[in-house]
């Protein structure tokens, strides 16, 4: 893709999403996107760096970081509403929940999962602060908004919701039921299964020696807050050549 092609897709895609927003600012915009992909950093003096005067780039980037009209929440949405029209009539509609941390700061992303790749379809920050205590209502609220919101317009019978182990608790699996959205969790070893007339520890359900994986069924998962579910046992080769769960 060249320069060219490169700034009017980029210039599409600004117009497409902030209407609103005057010529300067929609060329800062562009303009800092295409340091970010150069840099691949969100430190700002390191996006300012990019350009030719580092003096000049890092007050044009903090006069427009610092713009009353640019409410970053507000761009979040707008991205989301842009990705949302662009996605297939047909097909499922896989989304990826994920915690980012770096140092103090925290993400809430949702992405888009494009075949092997991720879009970025809508986020949260946080600072430890303020999630001490209320991450799990967080992450509630903010899978509640994105089916609901950003992805209204979806059937929910095409969405699927993937996460990690972090995110496996009884809450969030019988607020997927009630939304009625597919999802597929990672579990930790820890957690308990309903199985032969017994809560057992997932880790102490033996795989054979060339086994890769293994269907338990439909089963009642943490005995503590029990919700029911479809489990599977697999595990892969790690870097170091051993079988992991």
């Amino acid at each position: 893709m060249t320069q060219h092609s490169r700034t009017t897709r980029w210039d599409h895609y600004i117009n497409t999403m902030r209407p609103e927003t005057h010529g300067h600012q929609r060329k800062v915009f562009g303009d800092f996107v295409a340091a970010l992909l150069v840099v691949r950093t969100c430190c700002q003096a390191t996006l300012a760096r990019a350009f030719p005067n580092f003096e000049a780039a890092s007050r044009r980037l903090t006069r427009w970081l610092h713009n009353p009209r640019v409410e970053p929440q507000a761009q979040a949405r707008a991205h989301a509403q842009t990705v949302v029209t662009q996605l297939p009539w047909h097909g499922t509609v896989r989304i990826a929940i994920d915690w980012t941390t770096e140092e103090q700061q925290h993400l809430l992303v949702a992405s888009l999962v494009v075949g092997r790749r991720v879009v970025p379809l809508d986020w949260e920050a946080y600072t430890t602060a303020e999630i001490k205590g209320c991450q799990r209502a967080l992450e509630h609220a903010f899978v509640r908004r994105v089916v609901e919101q950003e992805l209204g317009n979806v059937g929910r019978e095409r969405l699927l919701i993937t996460a990690d182990r972090g995110f496996c608790e009884g809450e969030l699996l019988a607020l997927l039921a009630h939304l009625q959205v597919s999802f597929v969790l990672r579990l930790p070893a820890h957690v308990t299964v309903y199985l032969e007339q017994q809560w057992q520890k997932l880790s102490s359900l033996r795989m054979g020696a060339m086994t890769r994986r293994r269907a338990l069924g439909c089963l009642w998962c943490l005995r503590s807050n029990p919700q029911c579910g479809c489990v599977t046992q697999a595990r892969a080769r790690n870097k170091k050549g051993r079988w992991e769960y």
